[in-house]
């Protein structure tokens, strides 16, 4: 579903909730990369991550917050390492998912009192298009910066993340952890 449209999510609510009268838990894993200087950083870049990143998964968690709530499942969102060590020249991205984890501690401490949980993934470099998309993004912003010598670095970094990143099925792995734990972590 497209999570920047409260309409397509909603949408795929109503499909849901055909199906069943509620969810044991929900993952959220959307997510886009935006590479370069945040001076440099174009404005449709900023809104892009945080609308996708942060506002998206807001817009899902409280579409689908009525069949979670009837059988008390578990959010589970997918952030990143970076949520605690901010790297330079992916701000859009580090910002977006400082935002989503704020909104997880928060959502996190509001939903424990009626016996919810939520929970934080906080993967590394995973071998997904979004880390391969960053390779692109990063050739893609080397014209026309003040920063092309650290954004060469950032370069030959991504394609050592690629190298040593870890698979999809991992996380997923720690995402299933997550959801059947009766007292998961709150981060992963």
């Amino acid at each position: 579903m497209d999570v920047t449209s409260a309409r397509d999510v909603a949408h795929v609510r109503t499909r849901i909730e055909s199906l069943t009268d509620g969810l044991d838990g929900l993952v959220y894993c959307a997510g886009v990369f935006a590479a370069g200087a945040l001076v440099e950083a174009d404005e449709r870049a900023m809104e892009r991550a945080l609308d996708i990143d942060m506002m998206g998964a807001f817009r899902t968690v409280q579409a689908f917050f009525p069949l979670l709530q009837q059988r008390s499942g578990t959010v589970v969102l997918i952030g990143t390492e970076l949520s605690h060590c901010a790297m330079p020249f992916n701000g859009p991205y580090t910002v977006s998912k400082c935002a989503l984890q704020a909104y997880a501690d928060s959502l996190r401490r509001e939903l424990m009192f009626i016996g919810m949980r939520v929970v934080v993934v906080q993967p590394g470099a995973m071998r997904t298009p979004l880390l391969s998309g960053a390779h692109v993004g990063i050739e893609g912003r080397r014209s026309g910066t003040l920063f092309p010598a650290q954004l060469d670095l950032v370069r030959r970094m991504l394609t050592r993340e690629w190298e040593t990143g870890m698979e999809p099925a991992d996380a997923a792995r720690v995402v299933v952890r997550a959801l059947h734990s009766r007292k998961p972590r709150a981060i992963y």
